[in-house]
């Protein structure tokens, strides 16, 4: 019924007010501009009781304008992250760090065979160390692989697409977080399948030791190897960006600091970097994907650690400075007239309780599914199996792990999506 004379009474408003605007033709854009505001106005006024009336006038709330009924305010997101100083002295530290870990961690592995097979080179290959299997298991895998990556990226960017193109009376004033997460994650798929591609191609026509020599194949497998270096700072900004959307400190098990992404854009270009200049170049060229993959250790462990911190489980709600007034108001029929008004200004945050713990299972287990990688490779190879095989049980590994981190961060972003549908 409230909702009902709302309407009925905006009608009736708006129908007298363009009379009004008909008939001084002097100022009409004048009028026009400001016909919303004075219909606002009006309708506060009218549905509202006296005492209400006069709380809203002494605090200057009749002379409100548009923009501050429905824009809604969107948090500090460089007061919440670490500042840039401290986090460009955190880059140079820990990119070189992490650099030096990936290239030493495989020989210090209990009882491996890694020794036998890790041997550096800069993409010189000598005949007699240098094996590198042309066989369809493994570039078939790697095709397969890539459709499934491309189109997960493209589904993540179409979720990113419709978190922008929300009207704003849904559109909470953090949804730049969740498209952004959608925008990275699309990135991180992206370059999976940019990698698979091209490192299936290097395994189908490149099939002697003179071509692998030569400036093509050095340039195919620098796309293959530096696809998978960039992820890494895809990686971080998933958790940077959950980070934000999800911040709440009532809601935290233990504190994660919140990175800038600008801090993830330099460690996956310094490791895109070292990758082009030889830094990870051995005469297995698989051995390349490993040390790449090893290096997405810090921003991998770093966005699990945000999901794990979180408290899921009670919902959030964002609350602003402009619903004080609101919630001062007792009768249903008021909140109701007040919510029409403000539109977007009274918002839920982040549903923390859409985000379950399955969701949750799945997005740990698929960023950590990769990590056994790398001890089996030299096992696998130790026990004789044969080069095409070990690939293609690889790129099976890598399809069910990366298709995981697919599928549980669209499920995160979805949940909220569903939220405000």
């Amino acid at each position: 019924i409230e909702l009902y004379k709302y309407k009925l009474a905006k009608h009736f408003i708006v129908t007298s007010q363009t009379t009004l605007i008909n008939k001084r033709k002097n100022k009409p854009r004048k009028e026009e501009g400001n016909l919303q505001i004075s219909v606002d106005k009006k309708l506060t006024m009218c549905l509202i009781d006296k005492p209400m009336k006069e709380k809203l006038v002494e605090n200057g709330n009749n002379s409100t304008t548009k923009e501050s009924w429905t824009k809604p305010t969107s948090i500090d997101d460089k007061a919440l992250c670490v500042s840039s100083w401290k986090s460009s002295i955190l880059a140079v530290t820990i990119a070189p760090l992490t650099v030096i870990f990936a290239n030493w961690f495989p020989f210090v592995i209990p009882y491996t065979h890694a020794p036998l097979y890790y041997s550096s080179t800069n993409y010189v290959y000598e005949e007699g160390l240098t094996r590198f299997d042309n066989s369809p298991f493994t570039y078939v895998t790697d095709y397969i692989v890539a459709l499934l990556m491309a189109y997960g990226a493209f589904d993540m960017y179409k979720i990113r697409t419709r978190i922008a193109s929300r009207d704003g009376s849904i559109r909470n004033s953090r949804s730049h977080y969740l498209e952004a997460t959608c925008t990275a994650t699309s990135g991180m798929l992206a370059f999976y399948a940019i990698s698979v591609v091209a490192g299936g191609l290097s395994h189908q026509f490149f099939t002697s030791l003179e071509m692998m020599n030569t400036i093509y194949y050095k340039i195919m497998w620098c796309i293959t190897v530096g696809c998978v270096t960039a992820a890494a700072g895809s990686i971080g900004a998933i958790g940077s960006c959950l980070a934000l959307y999800f911040h709440n400190p009532k809601k935290m098990l233990f504190t994660v600091p919140i990175l800038p992404t600008s801090f993830w854009v330099y460690l996956g270009g310094y490791f895109t970097v070292v990758c082009f200049c030889g830094g990870i170049s051995f005469h297995r060229p698989a051995c390349d994907i490993f040390i790449a993959g090893t290096m997405q250790f810090v921003p991998t462990a770093y966005t699990i650690a945000v999901i794990l911190s979180r408290q899921f489980g009670v919902k959030q709600q964002h609350e602003e400075k402009s619903t004080q007034d609101h919630s001062e108001v007792n009768s249903t029929s008021k909140n109701t007239v007040m919510d029409a008004l403000k539109g977007s200004n009274k918002e839920s945050g982040p549903d923390f309780t859409a985000v379950s713990l399955h969701t949750r299972t799945l997005f740990v287990f698929g960023f950590l599914a990769n990590a056994p990688l790398l001890p089996a490779y030299p096992e696998l190879l130790w026990l004789g199996l044969d080069l095409g095989y070990v690939n293609m049980i690889l790129h099976c590994n890598l399809a069910i792990a990366w298709g995981l981190q697919y599928i549980s961060i669209k499920q995160i972003c979805m949940s909220q999506l569903k939220k405000d549908t």
